[in-house]
This record gives C-alpha cells, structure tokens and sequence, in this order.
C-alpha cells in the first residue's frame, strides 16, 4: 500500500525478464544502431507489473471495483485475480487504448470479475489482444476466450503453426512466436543469445501476442477506425502453411525426412498468419466470424432422442442481405463406424431484419437427432461434438469454423433409468459427515462396496459404517470415536481395507491413519496407527507402527501370519534383524544406514520384519495378487538375480516368481524372461503399478506392469499378466515424435481378447493397443500452470462394459468432478470399430455425468465383481444411487 492508498508502486523491476521482451517487441527503439527494432514507432508502452516470478495460483478473483483505492480493504487477501483485475483498470484510467495479455488463466479459475473488468474496458473502446496458450490444446486460457478480445497463436518460421501453440477457432490469428529475439534485463544473464547482456531468444504466444498488439497500435496511429482493425487483420492475413520436416544430408543432396509422422490432428484458427500491409490494402466487405468462444454445455436426460443448442455469429464490418449468406454445417467423422448426431435443422433463434449489420450478433439453433439407437439411452455419440460450419458471404471463399459443445448428464435425486441402482440409506448421523471409500476390499465379496462416515473434530473422530445390508439397502451403524495422536493438521488416512483377517468367514475393517512428519522443519519418520473394526463399528484392536526403520508405504497388502493377517510391502529400508554393538553404536551414533530393497511385514505380534532373497533372487516388488491369493493372504512377489558375480556384475538379469505367506517363501519359481543375452531390462529403477483385468471375474486387476524412460523419448512398457501368465515388453512413443515426448503410462489393461495402455506425452493421452500396435489420440488439455505429476495424477484408470461384445471390458480414464479439468466427471475411451480396431477416443456423452443440487459424487468408481466392469455412486441425501458404466 502507498502513500496515496493504492496498491502497488512505480518502482518495480523485471526478475523474470517476460516483461521486458514482450515490449521489446512492441516498441524497442528504432534506428538507433543498438539491438533490435519494434514493431511500431508510433506507440508507448505502459509497462503493468501484476504477477511475479512465481505466482501462487492461476486465478481467484475477488470482487470488482472501478477504483484502485484501497481505503476499507486492508484486510482483504490479495489475489492474482486482485492483481491482474487492478492492473486493468489502472491502464484504462492511464489512457491505455490497448492492452496486451502475455498472460492467461484456465477455465476453472475464470470468474465474473476478469470478466467485468475486460468488458468495462472493451466498453471504453480498449482493445484487448491476449496470448492462446502453449499447450498444444484447444482449451484457450482467459482471457482469449472471451468474446472480442483477439486471440493469438504462435507460428515458427516456416509460417506453419508452432508445435506448442494452442489452436482452434478461438484462436483469431497467429503471428511469430518461435526464437524471437528481443530485450532482456541486463541483470540476468541470457541462455540462449550469448553475443552481449540485454537480448535473449524466447518462444511462446506470449511474444507471439505483442507483435498484433503493436500492429494494431500501428492501425490505430494509421487513422483506422477500432471498429474496423479486426476485421482488416482477419481479412489481410496469409494462408497458413504446412510444418516442414527435418531433413538428413548437406545442401548439394536431395535430403531424406527425418521422423515422418502420420497427422494426427490438423492446426486451424479463424484467419493465418498476420500481415499489416495487406490488412492496410483490404476493403470494405462483410466478415463473418464466431461471436462466442466458449464450449457450449447441452443438457441431456439420456430420454430425449433430438436435441438442441445455440451458437452465434458477429458481422465484424459491412453490412450484407441475409440472402447472400450461406451456411452448411455437419459433425464430421473420423472413421465410418463412428458416431455422431444427425443435424436436421438450423434455424434462426429471433426473426431478424433482412440486413446483418455490422457488430450484430445472430444467433442460430442447431437441431439434431440421435440415430444409431432405437433406445435413446444406449446413443453412443461422444459427448464432446465438433461442429463444422462452413460460412460463404457472396462469391467469396467460404470460411469454416468449429464450434464446440459438450453433452452433459445431470445426476438428480429422482434420475432413474436401467443402468441406475438405488439404495436407500438409513441410521445417518445428522452430524455433518465426509465419505471415505473402503476400497480395498479383500474378501470374498469384490463386488460389496462399504463406505465410512467420518465427522472430525481436531484429534476426535467419530465413525459410522454405512454398509450394503444385501437387501438392496445401506445401513449406517456405529458412532465410535478414536482420538489418533498427533498434529491434527499432520493426520491423514492412508489405509481403508475390508477383509477376513482371522478366517472365520466374518470381515473386519481397517482403518490406517498416517501422521506426515515428511513436511516438518526436520522430518521425522511417520508413524501408522491401525484401527480394526467389526461389523458394529466395535474397535477390535489398535497398533502402531512407527517407520523408523522403514518408511510405511501408500499401497499395502496383507500377509496371512499366525492366526491373523497383517500388513506386509516392499520398499526402502534398514534391517530390522540388526543388532548394533557398542563399536556400531560408537561410531555410527545416528544409526546411518543405507536403505535396501525388502520385504517387509508385521507379524501376530505387531513387530516388523523382513525378507531380502532367497535362493541368490532378492525380492524387488509386489506383483499385484489374484483374488484367491488375497482372501488366503499370500503376496505374490518378484525377485532378479544378477547374471554376473559381485566383483564383475553383469547389465542383465534373471527373474523369478513365489509367495510369501506365514513370513517365509512358497512357491518360488524362475521365469525364462528377458533371458535372450541382447535384452536389457532393469526394472529395478522403474516405476510400477497394477493391471486392470478386462475379462470377467472376481479380480479387479491381472498383475502388474513396469516402465520407465526407454529410447528416443519413448516409455519402456513390461506387463506380467498373474491371471494368464503373459508378459508383454514394448516401447511405446509419442506420435508427434519431432516435437512431443511419452512422459508416463498411466494404465494398463489387460485381457484375452484386448490389451492396451494409456500414455500421457506432453500435449496428448494416447491409447496404445498392445495387440494391434494402432494408437489413437486426444488433447491433454493440460495447462503449463499445472505442473506435470498434478494432472498425471488427476486421471484415473478403470473398465467399463462392452455393450456390443458381452465377453469383454473397454479400457478407460476418468477424471472427477473435484478435479476442475472439466465439466462433471470425464471418461476417455478407445472406440473400436467392427473389426476390433481403436478408431478413435472419445468421452461418451451417456457417461458425462455431473452432479447437480441434492447429490454428490463418491469419485472413487466401484468394482462390479463378476456382474459387470465399474460403477460411480452418487450420495443423494437419503439414497444412494449406482449408475452401471457401459458402453
């Protein structure tokens, strides 16, 4: 706050060095021998400085207020949203006639003050010029999706669309954006341009997005009406061009292509690339464009076989007779046994006068019809529609556009169909309650899913088990209370497990709560205490254990010991079994000790211990069990040997299989894997994760898979199939392999009939069919504002049923609602045409549900067992309803 109660101050700097290289761009001083030019003499830049080096969030505005005053508001915490929304109004009261975005934020942090804010100064005849993004996606940041503000996208120097611009009809133009050179702070040191302080290379739309802004400051000093300056740019700009490949050879030979790729989607905008002279030279004419940026949402009962939604269009300059307007929409498909609607009509919303003038939006009605099923319910038609319009004024060229809508299903109290259970809940607390999930469940009954209500008071927590009571109805019983120790804050539940842990043909629950020290000024290790539960909520028993010597892993299984089960992993860590002497104790006072690779378990008297190898084989994972492996207890392992010796280990590896049941092991077994002498495999430093089974059956998973960072920015795939005893070794890559990387795989599903894997490379989810070697692909969506793990983790694996081939599960993702990526919850699924063949992926509209007032979602999908594939459950007040997923 200064001295004049506003806040800010004039005397900012540069840390990042963005700032200073976007208005370089735009007004780097002329004919002065030094660096570069500008691209306008005739403009001033006024530098606003609303976001730092590291911003603490993408958007989350507050209020609106014309004023920068601050008197009342001290206390009111600073958002971005604050800072960028003050920033606007501070150019607008500046005198400010345009105002460039470098800048944007997604969807889900959008809210009615940026958009208040940018309207106010659209309204003072502000023109807004905004970057598209770099994410490769059409999912526009804000504010470039909002309506008249242009939006820019980046071509690289074959005036082709770059590799990381956002795309789009949202997208209005595209201008440089690839290697551009411009001011630098002379305070940091460049990275790319070494020659002197002061200049660097950047890419990006945000410098793709100042060189419009500075033209249209150069209209606007050339005498051009505002109100003509979009059109002229749209009008005025050249065809795109195709990416040039890299080419092998010197410059004398014919060159061979390196890397050819198959397009798997092509870069469109409303005009090409960006030329000021040629938007000088344009007369007159009418220009027909998309008034409205943003997804349309169609709500959909899964009843009604027509539907309907609006979309709009703006005259940006002459006025034209409706009759010279024509326009031809349809849903393109990408393969013949794909679905989509039927437009039957499109008809104007309003009588409008015989004269589209200009600025004047029309809006028009899209009428269409669901024909691949009688049963409207069963439409297969993703819920994510592209339609293509094709717009001709006169004799002129037609210009097509994409407007996108998203097909929405409401979850209310009262939806009732086939695929919907309902269970109606009795013995709720009154207390306001939270639903934890209990699934990971280890009996006999896969298909019984259990939930615990937790009201939390600090350290008091009382529990109630709401659970099927096989009458087609849920029963809340209990109210016990626990009292966990620790930082309440620090608390967390780790370990939700129903099983037989004594074998006499009742389940137990189990609930682990996890205290994280990892976050402490100095970490310590975080102990788990157990609670086990009966039927009636009675705690049966309570332990700890404390991770001192080894860490307590997220993902545990359950040995069969003694009498009982207890919790057994494989993970880092120090020897239980040793005894430290007094010359150990001497001179390793701390106890320091390099961790290795265990079998860890507790036994019938809560005390951990560990198995390393057996028979020169050390045990390095968990192979994910079968069912019958899990209500007996017994974990099924993977152990590797060396082919060398110790004093010349060898690259290569020998594998084995067994079980570890009573803390001992069974049924070991060495496997003819990877034993080919060319081979090389180390799955001891990959990453693992299970194995969605897509047969029918009481398992929910068919093994476990392994990958890792492979060749040429590929992923190294192994999959051992423990319910058919396959395995699988593939290298799985980015189809876009010149400009994108595989980064993760993030499921992998296994069947007789289907395998296949999802990946998630930069810009794209791939599917990746392991039988067929055929891969199909989607936008990530992903915004560069979330980091990497946080939107690889917001997809989740699970199966649904087939409703064409009733002997096999469809692989999918799903996102939730919690999660913000979408509207309601998301699925992507391979769509395979008649000859088994993934043709494409799609979110199915019957699928996209999302909650509405009265019901919330569980988000975690239950497992059907032998009946089905999965399951989402909605709480709705007093009944609980199952929706069945197929497709």
């Amino acid at each position: 706050m200064n001295a004049a109660g506003i806040m800010g101050r004039p005397d900012f700097g540069d840390d990042q060095g963005h700032g200073t290289h976007v208005a370089g761009i735009i007004a780097a001083e002329v004919d002065n021998n030094i660096g570069v030019r500008g691209l306008s003499e005739n403009v001033e830049i006024l530098p606003v400085q609303v976001i730092g080096v590291q911003p603490s969030e993408p958007m989350k505005p507050l209020s609106i207020y014309d004023s920068p005053q601050e008197t009342g508001r001290e206390n009111v915490t600073r958002s971005l949203g604050d800072m960028v929304g003050r920033g606007v109004i501070y150019a607008m009261r500046s005198g400010a006639k345009v105002i460039n975005f470098s800048m944007g934020w997604p969807q889900a942090k959008d809210s009615d003050f940026m958009r208040k804010v940018i309207a106010e100064a659209q309204a003072r005849g502000v023109i807004i010029v905004a970057a598209a993004g770099n994410d490769s996606t059409r999912a526009l940041l804000r504010p470039c999706a909002y309506p008249n503000v242009i939006c820019v996208g980046a071509a690289g120097p074959d005036g082709a669309f770059s590799h990381f611009s956002n795309f789009g009809s949202g997208v209005d133009i595209v201008a440089p954006g690839v290697n551009i050179l411009s001011t630098y702070p002379e305070s940091k040191r460049p990275v790319r341009f070494r020659s002197t302080l002061g200049y660097e290379y950047l890419s990006g739309t945000s410098q793709a997005s100042p060189y419009v802004a500075a033209a249209v400051a150069e209209l606007m000093a050339r005498g051009v009406p505002a109100d003509e300056i979009y059109a002229r740019l749209v009008l005025g700009a050249r065809p795109l061009k195709s990416n040039l490949s890299l080419v092998s050879g010197g410059s004398h030979e014919q060159g061979q292509v390196l890397s050819p790729e198959r397009e798997i989607y092509k870069k469109y905008s409303v005009a090409g690339n960006m030329d000021v002279e040629q938007s000088l030279k344009v007369s007159a004419q009418p220009l027909i464009v998309p008034a409205d940026k943003e997804k349309v949402e169609i709500n959909w009962d899964r009843k009604s076989k027509d539907l309907s939604f609006e979309i709009s269009f703006v005259n940006k300059w002459q006025a034209v007779d409706i009759g010279k307007v024509k326009m031809n929409a349809q849903f393109i498909k990408p393969h013949a046994d794909a679905v989509r609607p039927w437009i039957t009509a499109i008809k104007e919303a309003a009588p409008y006068p015989g004269v589209w003038k200009q600025n004047e939006v029309r809006k028009y009605v899209v009428m269409m019809s669901l024909v691949d099923s009688q049963d409207p319910s069963q439409s297969r038609i993703p819920s994510e529609l592209d339609l293509t319009v094709d717009v001709r004024v006169g004799d002129a060229e037609a210009r097509r556009y994409v407007f996108e809508s998203e097909v929405v299903v409401s979850v209310t109290p009262e939806m009732a169909s086939s695929d919907v259970k309902t269970f109606n809940i009795t013995g709720m607390p009154r207390a306001r309650v939270s639903f934890l999930p209990l699934d990971e469940n280890l009996d006999n009954h896969p298909e019984q899913r259990d939930y615990l209500a937790l009201s939390q008071q600090n350290n008091t927590w009382q529990l109630w088990l709401v659970a099927d009571n096989g009458n087609g109805a849920y029963t809340a019983v209990g109210g016990t209370k626990i009292r966990p120790e620790g930082e309440a804050d620090n608390l967390r539940e780790q370990v939700l497990t129903r099983l037989d842990l004594n074998g006499d043909g009742q389940s137990e629950y189990v609930m682990g709560i996890l205290e994280d020290k990892s976050e402490l000024d100095e970490p310590e290790a975080s102990p788990m205490t157990f609670y086990i539960f009966d039927k009636t909520m009675k705690l049966l028993e309570t332990f700890k254990y404390s991770g001192e010597v080894a860490p307590a892993p997220y993902q545990m299984y359950w040995q069969k010991i003694g009498g009982t089960k207890r919790p057994a992993w494989v993970g880092g860590g120090k020897d239980p079994a040793k005894k430290r002497g007094l010359k150990e104790r001497w001179e390793n006072p701390d106890n320091i000790e390099k961790p290795q690779t265990r079998f860890y378990f507790l036994n019938e008297k809560n005390e951990l211990k560990a198995l390393e190898e057996h028979q020169g084989y050390k045990i390095i994972d968990v192979i994910e069990p079968r069912r019958e492996q899990m209500v007996a207890g017994r974990v099924p392992v993977l152990l590797a040997k060396n082919q060398g010796t110790e004093a010349k280990p060898s690259y290569l590896y020998n594998f084995a299989i067994a079980e570890v049941v009573e803390g001992r092991i069974e049924n070991f077994m060495e496997l003819d894997l990877f034993a080919h002498q060319t081979t090389y495999r180390n799955i001891l430093d990959t990453r693992v994760d299970k194995v969605h089974a897509l047969d029918y059956g009481k398992d929910e998973f068919a093994g476990s898979f392994w990958f890792g960072e492979g060749l040429n920015r590929q992923q190294r795939l192994s999959v051992f199939d423990n319910k058919n005893w396959e395995l699988l070794d593939q290298q799985l890559g980015a189809e876009r392999s010149q400009f994108d990387s595989a980064l993760w795989v993030r499921a992998v599903f296994a069947g007789l009939q289907r395998k296949g894997a999802f990946v998630l490379t930069n810009s794209e989810i791939q599917y990746h069919d392991l039988v067929t070697t055929r891969v199909v692909s989607k936008s990530f969506e992903r915004y560069t504002f979330f980091p990497d793990m946080l939107m690889t983790n917001l997809y989740f694996p699970l199966t649904l049923k087939d409703a064409r081939d009733a002997s096999t599960k469809i692989p999918a993702l799903f996102t939730t609602e919690s999660s913000e990526l979408s509207r309601g919850v998301k699925m992507l699924v391979p769509v395979f045409a008649r000859d088994g063949s993934a043709i494409e992926l799609v979110s199915p509209a019957r699928l996209r549900f999302k909650s509405s007032t009265g019901c919330r979602p569980m988000d975690t999908p239950v497992f059907d067992g032998v009946k089905g594939a999965h399951s989402f459950d909605y709480y709705c007040g007093d009944k609980l309803l199952r929706v069945n997923l197929t497709y």
